[in-house]
């Protein structure tokens, strides 16, 4: 375990990575934002409240100098990153909850989802409304994606759909896409922008054309429980789906067919990892192994890999691929050889509570943990020699962790509401408390 970065007093609800990686924002039910030094762990500053209710949402812009927020009061917020000045205030937003903010590719744009089911686009440098409300969805908008480009943005929601939104006009350019007969929980771009894939309450995937809204594939009926995770290789050529009921599907994205055989577990399916080459594919179940596949082939090609005595919740490749962390209810943390399946590490001991998530530094020298205990460990992932920790600027459940993309910060995330950005070297807080944009008025129970 890296670190454990305490400091919200209720549970953390968003988090966002500087795109440099130095600094981790988080946003929490405690109302505040903190900031936190990705390489030591420690608080930038002092948090400071960022709405009168829970802080929703977090976004870095592009160029890392301002932080957007969204809160359950209603209000949006961007905030300076250096001096922690309230750059802009949107008041005129929904009548309830914002529940997604993101910063368009180029960092102009601002956009916000609400409860209310409207979407709106604002100038990220004033705070002005440049388009909306964009109205079509008639119930809460779950998630919000600019297509790569940035000239697109789709919207999934409780209706059932996902629209299409030009992003420069404000027009809904395709859609509504409907088939779903439940909640659309997730939405996501193919790299190379041209389709749309979606999943659902309702157990089902589609595929869909992004540009005509045709549908190219799907219901896709190979789960039977909620689909709660999506992801493409980096390719784009296979994309994997995992579900409520245990099953994990690697489809390949031109065909649409399971490339990778059923993968039933016993029980649930928590976490689903590509390895960095594509090469593997690996997951984590409720009966506490890990099992990897061949995502071409389906074929089970390490596994189960025991060890664990409770549920594993997360997993995380090392940037060379040669090794897979996994991190329990067991309050352990394990580093296994992705070549012959052996555990050639752990078990980490140090949490006294699950570990929920963990991730490798870019440089895979160090392994970062967050728990259920309020704390995250800094671990040597190589002699699983404990570096830093427990750090304690957290007070509930630790929820996310994300290390910028040079490896000199981290931003955790915890259930009191709290972020911290940390200084990975140092393991000092280096961003005080990020805040919400939300408002208040509905509290999802997905």
């Amino acid at each position: 375990m890296l670190f454990d970065l305490k400091g919200h007093t209720n549970g953390v609800i968003a988090f966002s990575f500087s795109h440099n990686g130095t600094q981790l924002a988080s946003g929490s039910y405690d109302y505040t934002i903190r900031i936190w030094n990705t390489s030591s762990g420690e608080t930038i500053g002092e948090p400071w409240e960022a709405h009168s209710d829970d802080v929703n949402s977090v976004a870095y812009s592009p160029d890392d100098k301002v932080i957007a927020t969204a809160g359950y009061d209603g209000l949006v917020r961007i905030w300076d990153v250096a001096t922690r000045a309230k750059i802009v205030e949107i008041t005129d937003h929904c009548p309830a909850a914002v529940w997604c903010v993101r910063f368009s590719p180029d960092g102009s744009q601002l956009a916000s989802a609400c409860s209310d089911g409207d979407l709106r686009i604002y100038d990220a440098c004033t705070g002005a409304l440049v388009l909306g409300p964009l109205r079509g969805h008639t119930d809460v908008v779950r998630a919000i994606t600019y297509c790569p480009d940035g000239t697109r943005m789709a919207s999934c929601s409780d209706d059932c759909t996902i629209r299409i939104w030009n992003s420069v006009t404000g027009n809904m350019v395709v859609g509504p896409l409907e088939g779903h007969t439940d909640w659309v929980t997730c939405v996501e771009y193919s790299p190379d922008g041209k389709t749309l894939l979606s999943g659902s309450h309702d157990t089902t995937m589609r595929l869909w054309d992004s540009f005509t809204g045709k549908l190219v594939a799907g219901p896709l009926r190979r789960h039977y429980g909620v689909v709660r995770g999506l992801s493409y290789s980096p390719d784009g050529a296979r994309f994997v789906s995992g579900a409520e009921d245990g099953t994990i599907r690697v489809w390949n994205a031109s065909t649409r067919e399971v490339v990778l055989p059923v993968v039933d577990h016993p029980t649930s399916v928590w976490c689903v990892r590509f390895s960095p080459g594509g090469s593997q594919l690996a997951s984590a179940c409720h009966d506490g192994n890990v099992r990897i596949y061949d995502p071409r082939t389906g074929a089970l090609v390490l596994g189960p890999l025991k060890g664990h005595t409770e549920r594993v919740r997360a997993l995380a490749y090392c940037p060379d691929g040669t090794h897979i962390a996994s991190c329990s209810d067991d309050c352990t943390i394990r580093i296994w050889d992705s070549v012959t399946g052996t555990m050639v590490v752990g078990p980490l001991e140090g949490h006294t509570d699950w570990v929920a998530c963990v991730e490798y530094s870019p440089d895979g020298k160090t392994l970062l943990t967050g728990s259920h205990d309020a704390t995250m460990c800094l671990w040597d992932s190589f002699t699983g020699k404990l570096i830093a920790g427990p750090l304690k600027r957290h007070y509930s459940a630790i929820r996310g962790l994300s290390h910028s993309p040079d490896g000199a910060r981290f931003v955790s995330g915890a259930e009191d509401g709290t972020i911290r950005v940390w200084n990975a070297s140092t393991r000092e807080v280096v961003l005080p408390v990020v805040g919400s944009l939300c408002s208040p008025g509905y509290r999802s129970t997905s």
